[in-house]
């Protein structure tokens, strides 16, 4: 019936394709995507990336051999999912590799490691960490600039240094049951 359909507008089974389709249905792998003649066909999905397909994207599709292939998104919202077992590595090998989302960013992992040669730069309105235990060092020195930094402790606050100086420009005000100098 499909291909009779074809036939009578003018597609062959013999002729290649290449044009923009709509995505008209989404079932794991294989989509059924509308094309510029009012077809509807099945279509497999073969893009280089992993991509998870939404209704109404606007996808690439070729026609080899009587079969359908999206090989590209031209307008699309779905998902880009890549899952490999074992290492994957991604480099930017002579330039800047940047990553941006609109909402969040997450990264889940046993151990996050980040490594820089000269520069690690922070910047946010508000930076929040929450640890079962938290560690700092620096082997040459450490600087905190901030317009103000409050430090909430519930049990035990512990700074050990060979040399500590404290500047205040106003005042400096120690509470607590016991305050030990010396």
């Amino acid at each position: 019936m499909e291909s009779r359909e074809r036939k009578k507008r003018g597609v062959s089974e013999g002729t290649r394709y290449l044009a923009a389709a709509r995505v008209v249905q989404v079932d794991k792998q294989q989509l059924r995507v509308r094309l510029e003649d009012d077809c509807v066909v099945p279509a497999a999905l073969a893009t280089l990336v992993p991509y998870q397909a939404r209704l109404n994207d606007e996808l690439l599709v070729i026609r080899r051999g009587g079969e359908y292939f999206a090989i590209g998104v031209l307008r699309g919202r779905g998902t880009l999912r890549s899952e490999y077992h074992g290492d994957f590595h991604l480099s930017s090998l002579s330039g800047s590799l940047g990553v941006r989302a609109q909402s969040t960013l997450s990264v889940a992992a046993p151990e996050v490691e980040l490594q820089a040669h000269q520069h690690i730069g922070f910047a946010s309105e508000r930076s929040v960490k929450r640890c079962e235990r938290f560690e700092q060092g620096a082997r040459a020195g450490w600087v905190v600039k901030a317009g103000q930094q409050v430090e909430s402790i519930r049990t035990r606050w512990f700074r050990k240094a060979r040399r500590v100086v404290i500047k205040v420009a106003r005042a400096a005000r120690f509470n607590g049951k016991t305050v030990r100098l010396g």
